[in-house]
Parts: structure tokens; C-alpha cells; sequence
């Protein structure tokens, strides 16, 4: 497989707080469909506590997988559950949850197949909510393209980022249909910068998800396909949050409020994205409101889980745990026969 380097943009990587007077004896109602108990701290004494700082780091740069946090920061949930939140903007999933296991950040969003891989090796982190039940990752390209199966990605560049969740499951795409990694030529850059270099014709196709890069893409005038991991035999889940073994000990109720006000935020997001992408605005230049509404939309029908009987926003379900870790044995190498709760646990969703 050839390896080349094209000269990337500097991954943005910016870092606001938000954050208000605690509003005391709040009493919020239960979400439904979270399952998780949404009331407040009280203050003691009627002296507003001191709010946890807590910093979460996404996956990537922000966009509408991402922009939910930002409409609960700006709506003051997380304040509401005495939590100052800090989102810093990731550079892939690998790194994020290696902030998180050196503690350099308190909760990361993720995909589980990097947590999973570093979990096995002794990175102390675990999962404790997901984001999305499935994947939403392939290979994206102009609609001109010859590409119209998988194989025919034989001969072709595929703009990659080294470090994400997509480049560590390639290598399952490539063994699950047998493609010739050899005629393969991979191109590194920065997520910022695979777009532009589909449109620019510099590569024949980038991997990607078809909720982010493949609607910037679009929203430049251009018409694009594409073909899912999930399509082609890599079934895995989507996103996670990610946290430090330590959290889950000596903070759990930091962790549970931080769910709660994470579990309010996304299903009610979907129901007002204007403001959405309004609070994205406060925090990020120059994003498109058009394009975060249109990724929002395509990431929530990856929120839930096709094997849930009553889905639940940010519940693990074991089967979709157990498949992905089957998928990641066999094409990826996964150390161990660690049952699904070593890697994921449902404990901090309040009853």
C-alpha cells in the first residue's frame, strides 16, 4: 500500500467556556427518551455550589455530529448540573482518547474502536454512553466517479487522515472484500483538507463520513456518493464518550450529570436547528448554518439502536457492543476475549 504526504492545513483546535449562575432547586422532568432522571443539584444553604470544570474533547473539528454540545452549552444545561464545560476540537479519535487516558481531558468523543484498541493494551478508559449506535464512516467521492463498488477503489487515491477511526478500520474494509491493498494509494491530510482535495480532483476519494465531509462537499456544488463501511461488512458503532477509569471511580456523580445534561441536549437539538446552528456560530468562524443543520439530520439516524426495544438515547445496547468487538477480532487484531463491559458500562444512567 503507497504512502504519501500531501502538505495539510493546521487542524483548528479552539477552546471556549460558557458558563452561568447555577440555577438552584431546579427541578427538570425525565426525559424519556434518555431514561435518565434530569434533576439538578441544589444548592446548599441557598449558596450556589462551585461549579465542576470539565473539559470534552470531540473527535474532530465541529460539525453537526458534533454541534448538539454546543447547543447545550449555550442553552445553560451543563451549567444546570454545576458543570463549566470546555469543548476543544480534536485532530481523530486515537488522540482524543489519549487525552482523556492522560487526563489532559475529562470526557472525549470517540469511536470504540480506538478506545477499544488501547483499552486491551492497558489505556485505563472506558465508554459510558453512545452517540451513535452505528457508523456512519466510508468512502465518499464526486458523483463522475468510476467508483461504483468497492473493488473498484483498487487503483485509486483515498485521502486519509493518519490516527482517525477510518484509517484503523480500513485495513477491515480491505480484508472483509479482499481488495489488493498494494493498487491502493493513501494520501495523509488533515480532515479540513480531504474535501478540498475531492473537489480539486487531487485524489479520486477520501474516507469519511457521509454526515460531515460528504455534505461540505455538496454544499460547494458538487454532487457526491458513496459507499458505507457498514455496506461493505464493517458493522461497527459509531461515536462514544469516552472516559478516564479514575472518572468513573471518584467522580460518579460528576459523570452522571454530565450525561444528563448530554442526554437533554441531543433529542431536543434535532427540534431546534436553527439555534444549533446559531450557538455553533458563537464558537467557530465561518461554518456554514445550512450544512450543520443537514449534518445534524444525517447524523440522528445513526443515534439509535436497531436492537434496542425501546430506544434510548446514549444507552450502549450489549448486542451492538458484542458485534463490534467480533468485527474488531476478526479483521483488526484485538487482543483478548474481554466481554463487552470491559469496554462499555449503562451504570450512570440515574434511574
Amino acid at each position: 500500500m503507497a504512502n504519501r504526504t500531501l502538505t495539510p492545513g493546521h487542524p483548528i483546535s479552539r477552546r471556549r467556556v460558557l458558563s452561568g449562575m447555577l440555577k438552584t432547586g431546579l427541578a427538570l422532568g425525565v426525559g424519556a427518551a434518555g431514561g435518565i432522571s434530569l434533576a439538578s443539584p441544589r444548592a446548599v444553604a441557598g449558596t450556589p455550589a462551585k461549579k465542576d470544570e470539565v473539559t470534552l474533547r470531540l473527535n474532530f473539528y465541529v460539525a453537526g455530529t458534533q454541534a448538539p454540545f454546543y447547543y447545550g452549552l449555550v442553552k445553560g444545561y451543563f451549567d444546570q448540573e454545576n458543570i463549566a464545560l470546555t469543548i476543544g476540537e480534536g485532530s481523530g479519535s486515537a488522540k482524543t482518547v489519549q487525552l482523556v487516558g492522560n487526563k489532559s481531558d475529562t470526557f472525549g468523543m470517540a469511536d470504540p474502536n480506538s478506545m477499544a484498541l488501547v483499552k486491551v493494551k492497558g489505556m485505563p478508559v472506558k465508554a459510558v454512553a453512545n452517540l451513535q449506535s452505528r457508523g456512519a464512516l466510508g468512502v465518499i467521492f464526486l458523483d463522475d466517479s468510476p467508483i461504483k463498488t468497492i473493488k473498484d477503489v483498487e487503483g485509486k487515491s483515498l485521502a486519509v487522515t493518519p490516527g482517525d477511526s477510518l484509517t484503523q478500520l480500513w485495513p477491515a474494509v480491505v480484508a472483509a472484500n479482499k481488495l489488493d491493498a498494494s493498487k491502493i494509494t493513501l494520501l495523509s491530510m488533515t480532515p479540513a483538507v480531504k474535501p478540498v482535495a475531492v473537489m480539486e480532483r487531487k485524489v479520486d476519494a477520501l474516507l469519511g463520513s457521509v454526515g460531515d465531509q460528504a455534505l461540505i462537499i455538496e454544499a460547494k456544488g458538487f454532487k457526491v456518493r458513496s459507499i458505507l463501511f457498514a455496506d461493505v461488512g464493517v458493522r461497527l458503532i459509531g461515536m462514544c464518550i469516552v472516559a478516564h477509569e479514575d472518572t468513573l471511580k471518584e467522580k460518579p456523580d460528576l459523570v452522571r450529570r454530565f450525561l444528563r445534561a448530554t442526554v437533554r441536549t441531543f433529542p431536543e437539538a434535532l427540534q431546534n436547528m436553527d439555534e444549533v446552528a446559531a450557538a455553533v456560530k458563537k464558537f467557530k468562524d465561518g461554518v456554514n448554518p445550512e450544512t450543520i443543520k443537514q449534518q445534524l439530520v444525517v447524523s440522528a439516524k445513526f443515534w439509535y439502536s436497531a436492537a434496542s426495544k425501546e430506544p434510548r438515547f446514549g444507552w450502549g445496547e450489549p448486542k451492538d457492543w458484542q458485534d463490534t468487538l467480533v468485527m474488531m477480532q476478526e479483521y483488526q487484531k484485538l487482543e483478548g476475549s474481554q466481554p463487552p463491559e470491559f469496554f462499555y458500562t449503562n451504570e450512570f444512567f440515574s434511574k
